[in-house]
């Protein structure tokens, strides 16, 4: 009930902190010396987002849309649910990690790029009765696993631990030469998460069993 009136109370904000959001990045544009850090606010994917009108910075009311369908990828209202269903879970999951009042299973993780819109949540929270993911414990992820998820080739020599080491080769689809960044919301070049497969624990130890 706390967490509903919090968003309710968000949710009346969205639009003009969208919009603030969005009119600081658009102005910093040409403002800061480029480099490969500034990259995000060269390709500035939220341009067609924002205009400045009659002196007045407005947000095109297509905003929500371009959020939730080519950000959030939930295109309709079930993905939406979903996502919000699974936000929620990931609140309750650093509470539990983070107090370490009941065990949490170290491998989920949250499956987009970018949280669900406060109005959205506010909608799923007045229709549904909030129910946990059943999620069973794992075993714990090594060290050098965890490196294995994490590394690019330039650092693969790192990794020591020989049953590892054949990763790239093994399954070369992790580690494509090119590839694309998410830099909606970012400025810097270090905010933006790199459009990769995502590799996990589960994914490492089977194909190390079968090598």
């Amino acid at each position: 009930d706390v967490l509903y009136e919090i968003l309710v109370l968000w949710s009346q904000e969205e639009e003009k902190r969208m919009t603030v959001t969005l009119k600081k990045k658009l102005q910093m544009r040409g403002h800061v010396q480029q480099s490969l850090d500034s990259r995000p606010l060269d390709w500035m994917v939220e341009k067609d987002l924002i205009s400045k009108q009659e002196g007045q910075w407005v947000i095109t009311s297509e905003w929500k849309h371009v959020y939730r369908n080519q950000w959030l990828m939930c295109p309709s209202n079930e993905d939406i649910n979903i996502v919000c269903r699974e936000y929620i879970f990931g609140l309750q999951w650093v509470l539990d990690y983070y107090t370490g009042q009941r065990p949490v299973n170290l491998q989920w993780c949250f499956s987009r790029l970018v949280p669900p819109l406060w109005c959205d949540l506010v909608k799923y929270l007045e229709r549904n009765t909030y129910e946990e993911f059943s999620m069973p414990l794992t075993a714990p992820i090594t060290p050098s696993e965890q490196l294995a998820m994490v590394l690019p080739l330039q650092s693969w020599h790192y990794l020591t631990e020989p049953s590892l080491r054949c990763l790239p080769l093994t399954l070369p689809q992790f580690w494509p030469e090119q590839f694309q960044f998410f830099s909606a919301g970012r400025i810097h070049m270090w905010e933006c998460e790199p459009l990769l497969p995502v590799l996990t624990v589960d994914r490492i130890r089977s194909a190390v069993k079968q090598k």
